[in-house]
């Protein structure tokens, strides 16, 4: 249940920003946005917490 709600948020902030930051000239693309998140996650250290 978590995750779906997870999976949702991502969903409806994903939409939002297309919405407002994609309707501006000289930006981003999403694509690009999403490969640049996906490197900051790999390049971060986690550690857990049990």
């Amino acid at each position: 249940m978590q995750m779906a709600s997870l999976i949702n948020q991502l969903m409806v902030k994903t939409v939002k920003f297309q919405e407002t930051y994609l309707r501006g000239k000289n930006h981003k693309t999403l694509k690009s946005l999403w490969k640049d998140l996906i490197a900051a996650m790999q390049w971060g250290e986690y550690s857990e917490l049990l």
